[in-house]
């Protein structure tokens, strides 16, 4: 495998916001994840709300990763365009892409679904009781998943109809489209609500700043930073220890893997 490209979602901002307040940001929270499964993969970030994507940027990777983001717009706002562009620039090209969170709303955006704020409101902390499809417990993007998991998250948006040609791989009672995939046309995507590269730990930071919406949440950050090793903590949040595991939280992650090095040796 030559190299990952991460998209950082994240305007200039945000990104100075998160580094004075020693916060990870997006790309680098992908970035661990990523390397626990390859050490030494050679991992690019471009930041399309600072520039476009330039060829150097994209010039022979093996796939792209658009991160979560912190911004108040939804992936089809006007303020969004530069995502958009970087989404389609890498579709055209036929890069397999990943995307959590935002990069899967983005993904609907672009490929023609329709994507919105909630109506049941944020979904801080961990999403509990999370169902596999039918055709997410065979499809690979989910394999070794259980048929009901739970899994890291924070959004306010979500995709609220899929393009025409995708498929809905798991869901849950707060978000009708906790991933889905898209194989058509030259494009090969596959995305979460939820955040697989994303420890408890890193939720419990970002909540315990109190910044905006998390006021609300503050009270959470201590189990959040407990429940990777507590087990009595874990199922409080709807979870489990060994579900919060690096393994087990990462697997869509591991699996998309896979299939970039597959699809390298076809």
């Amino acid at each position: 495998m030559s190299a990952v490209l991460i998209v950082e979602s994240d305007t200039p901002a945000l990104i100075q916001y998160a580094k004075d307040n020693g916060l990870a940001t997006s790309a680098q929270i992908y970035t661990l994840a990523l390397r626990y499964f390859i050490p030494d993969m050679e991992l690019r970030v471009a930041a399309p709300y600072q520039s476009p994507l330039k060829e150097q940027d994209y010039a022979a990777v093996n796939g792209v990763v658009f991160t979560g983001s912190a911004v108040n717009w939804s992936a089809s706002a006007p303020e969004a365009a530069p995502l958009r562009q970087a989404m389609n620039t890498v579709f055209e090209m036929g890069f397999p892409v990943l995307g959590s969170c935002n990069g899967m709303q983005l993904a609907a955006a672009v490929l023609g679904g329709k994507t919105g704020a909630s109506p049941n409101g944020f979904e801080v902390g961990i999403a509990q009781n999370i169902h596999l499809t039918e055709a997410g417990k065979t499809h690979p993007m989910m394999a070794g998943r259980d048929n009901v998991y739970s899994a890291p998250t924070v959004h306010r948006d979500e995709v609220q109809e899929l393009p025409e040609h995708a498929v809905l791989m798991a869901y849950n009672e707060h978000c009708p489209v906790q991933a889905f995939s898209y194989e058509h046309g030259g494009v090969n995507f596959r995305g979460m609500q939820y955040h697989p590269e994303m420890r408890a730990k890193h939720l419990s930071d970002i909540v315990r700043t109190g910044a905006g919406i998390f006021t609300e949440y503050q009270g959470m950050a201590e189990d959040l930073l407990l429940a990777e090793t507590d087990e009595a903590t874990a199922l409080k949040l709807g979870s489990s220890v060994q579900a919060l595991s690096a393994e087990s939280r990462k697997l869509e992650i591991h699996n998309w893997l896979r299939f970039l090095k597959n699809r390298d040796a076809g």
